[in-house]
């Protein structure tokens, strides 16, 4: 059986469902905490902001890239 045909739809969505779960309700409970807001208290711009949720969801989706293949 060629396990890697079989199941790596499954894998490769995987990857990207985990993300996701992972990263909106962290974005959620900044939401509600308004914790933006308060960073444009401080002179933090937009563009740093989701410069650094970028940053975040590549690490994230990069750990999950490079760590599916060798232990799924």
């Amino acid at each position: 059986m060629n396990m890697p045909v079989l199941f790596g739809a499954f894998y490769f969505m995987f990857a990207n469902l985990s993300v996701f779960a992972i990263l909106v309700p962290i974005m959620v409970k900044e939401k509600v905490d308004k914790l933006r807001i308060g960073l444009h208290v401080f002179g933090i711009s937009s563009a740093s902001h989701w410069a650094a949720w970028t940053f975040v969801s590549i690490l994230f989706c990069g750990t999950l890239a490079f760590s599916i293949p060798f232990f799924a």
